[in-house]
């Protein structure tokens, strides 16, 4: 199961999904702004997000 969560630059989680297969997650429904992408599926992997 992968994990992927997306938080503003202040540490409050906007959006969390779980599923079998994320290769994508929408972020149209975000304002634009700084955010952190966290995904887990055995490892973590983060990375910075700048929506325009």
């Amino acid at each position: 199961m992968k994990q992927v969560r997306v938080m503003d630059m202040l540490g409050k989680e906007v959006m969390s999904e779980e599923n079998s297969s994320i290769n994508m997650v929408n972020i149209a429904n975000l304002p634009a702004g700084m955010y952190v992408v966290l995904s887990q599926s055995g490892k973590t992997y983060s990375a910075k997000l700048v929506k325009e």
